[in-house]
């Protein structure tokens, strides 16, 4: 198959990195070519890769017009058969793009975030009948597309877990050790790690709050908070947070990293603090590492965690429930290591990344296959 891989999204995030992951695992059975924006992160990582890639700029995104015709020359002139595209703002180009081009490619959308609000006013209905396949990244996200996108196209939406890699190095205790002492991080402090943009909607501020309550009861902890800080403001309203409670001395903040499954070996427990995570991919990362883990209660975190068999849930938004869950955990070593052992199980089983990506290969050819057979 031809795939070409369309996100021109300037962020960096789950969604931009799996991108990247998707032109590098689908290209080893198949031939890809990548569409980026001229910046950013998806650009930079693309540049390295060992395929052929293009970038646009559309300077009117609702209708792309210029844009769509010079991708659907592109399609044409490379013999696409499946257009993949990640970012909700890319949709109206991709689908301009199908419809001028003389392949007809299947277009595939892979969805992270929620819809928001109803799809049937004309303009939608327009984009998303070039359409072919929406992958949403959990059953629930799914369920809501299909109430949401226009009625001749809900039966295009159903759902992909994400896929995660097992973790390229385990540390070892001595490493474990060391790498703490460099973060001047003492042997008996119960480590916890929040990893994730820093933003507002990921809600960091609730974490310091919970241990705000935790070091009152006596308890030694030191957080570490990993992310690229989105929203400067709200990054030193954490700080502002942490000196008011007199926590400040038990906060590490770190920019974002590109080996995160190692940083959260040094942590005891990993939370996931957002109001309501569409998905939930650090947690699937800590999991597969063995590490214990806490998210929220509300959107696709339920479907990773069951709660006191491979992890705990708290209520969204409530630090006062976010410090009961992590004192129960703080309490009972026993539980903490039978939650990890639990989570790194079913996490294997269910998030692989090579068979996330044989699932979507599969789904693709499908797709090919009944264009052929039509």
């Amino acid at each position: 198959m031809k795939i070409l891989e369309l996100c021109l999204s300037p962020g960096i995030g789950g969604l931009e990195m799996y991108m990247v992951k998707c032109c590098t695992a689908l290209n080893r059975d198949n031939s890809v070519i990548a569409v980026t924006g001229d910046n950013g992160f998806i650009y930079e990582k693309i540049n390295k890769l060992n395929i052929p890639s293009s970038t646009l700029s559309p300077s009117f995104k609702k209708l792309p017009l210029y844009s769509a015709h010079i991708l659907a020359k592109l399609v044409d002139r490379e013999d696409v058969d499946i257009i993949h595209m990640h970012w909700n703002k890319d949709l109206p180009l991709a689908s301009l793009a199908k419809r001028l081009s003389k392949k007809k490619p299947n277009l595939i959308v892979s969805r992270h975030m929620k819809m928001t609000r109803s799809k049937q006013d004309l303009y939608h209905r327009m984009i998303y009948s070039e359409m072919d396949l929406l992958l949403n990244v959990t059953r629930e996200l799914s369920g809501v597309a299909s109430r949401m996108l226009p009625s001749a196209d809900a039966d295009k939406s159903d759902y992909l877990y994400l896929g995660v890699e097992a973790p390229a190095k385990i540390l070892d205790k001595n490493e474990i050790t060391e790498r703490r002492q460099q973060l001047d991080i003492t042997d008996n402090k119960f480590v916890i790690g929040l990893f994730g943009r820093i933003e507002e909607f990921k809600a960091q501020h609730l974490l310091i709050q919970a241990a705000a309550q935790l070091i009152d009861h006596g308890h030694e902890l030191q957080i570490l908070i990993v992310g690229h800080a989105m929203d400067d403001d709200y990054l030193q309203s954490l700080h502002n947070m942490a000196i008011e409670l007199s926590i400040d001395d038990h906060i590490l903040f770190h920019d974002f990293v590109e080996n995160p499954q190692e940083w959260m070996q040094l942590c005891d427990c990993i939370v996931l603090t957002t109001i309501e995570e569409t998905f939930g991919l650090v947690l699937v990362e800590a999991m597969r590492t063995g590490i214990s883990v806490i998210g929220s209660n509300r959107g696709g975190v339920p479907e990773i965690i069951r709660h006191g068999e491979n992890g705990m849930l708290f209520e969204s938004g409530n630090e006062k429930d976010l410090a009961e869950k992590l004192e129960t955990l703080l309490n009972n070593r026993e539980l903490l290591l039978q939650l990890a052992k639990n989570g790194k199980k079913f996490s294997d089983h269910n998030f692989d990344h090579d068979l996330h990506f044989q699932k979507l290969q599969d789904r693709f050819l499908q797709l090919t296959e009944s264009v052929v057979n039509r």
